[in-house]
This record gives C-alpha cells, sequence and structure tokens, in this order.
C-alpha cells in the first residue's frame, strides 16, 4: 500500500469497517449477504495484537529453550542421556531403575545422578532408598 494512493483515508489505522458481497434482486434491492469478512470492534485490536505479540515472543522463547536443550543433551555423556530420556518418558526415575536400564554400577549412577541435580537438569525428591529424580 505504501506505493498506491488508494484508501489512504484509513493507512496505519485499525480496519473498522466489514467487508461483505451482497446479493441483489433484479430491482436491485439487498436480499441477503453471501460472503462477510468480519472484523473486530476496534476497540479489541489492540489487545489482539498485543496477545498474538505475546505469543509470538512466547514461541520464540520456547525455540530458544529448546535449542540449548539439544546443545545440552549432544554434550551430554551416554549414561546421563539415557537416565534424561527415561525420566522424560516416566515423569521420574531412580537409581534402581538406571542401574536396569544401563548395567552400571551404583556408585558411577550416583556420581552421573548428582551431575545432573548439580546442573539444572534434574531434581531430588527425598533421600536414601526412597530418592526418586525428575527433570526440571
Amino acid at each position: 500500500m505504501s506505493h498506491s494512493d488508494k484508501d489512504v483515508w484509513h493507512r496505519g489505522n485499525y480496519k473498522t469497517n466489514a467487508n461483505s458481497v451482497a446479493a441483489f434482486d433484479e430491482n436491485g434491492k439487498q436480499i441477503g449477504i453471501v460472503f462477510q469478512i468480519r472484523t473486530e470492534s476496534p476497540n479489541w485490536q489492540p489487545w489482539l495484537v498485543f496477545f498474538l505479540r505475546c505469543l509470538a515472543e512466547q514461541a520464540r522463547r520456547l525455540e530458544k529453550k529448546v535449542e540449548r536443550e539439544r546443545i545440552v543433551l549432544a554434550a551430554m555423556p551416554e549414561l546421563q542421556l539415557q537416565i534424561v530420556e527415561f525420566a522424560r518418558e516416566h515423569d521420574r526415575v531412580t537409581i534402581g531403575e538406571a542401574i536396569k536400564l544401563t548395567g552400571a554400577s551404583r556408585n558411577t549412577l550416583k556420581q552421573h545422578f548428582r551431575t545432573l541435580v548439580e546442573r539444572g537438569t534434574l531434581n531430588q525428591h527425598g533421600s536414601g532408598r526412597g530418592v526418586w529424580y525428575a527433570l526440571r
């Protein structure tokens, strides 16, 4: 529209008029609307724009978070990756489940769990024999 003088009177403003296609009889009398494009009230449009901007910003943040997670997962040792994937699939993981999953020793897995907690990948719930871990 910047290269045309058409509709200069409302350029840069919110749309306030509906677009419609009407049907007329042979005498020129309107008999109904065939198709109508609804326009929101001008009072609602700023809120709609605000909402869409917030939604777009949230989508950008989520994309960045997913990319960061991909980078972190790619740099993780295989055992830690298996633990994280199990926790993702089952909502939680215990050291006993990780032993069955990986075949690694309890002491080795304890160190990997400690690293995952320190890194902020897992949250520890409980202590001792009843301890379990979940994704943050």
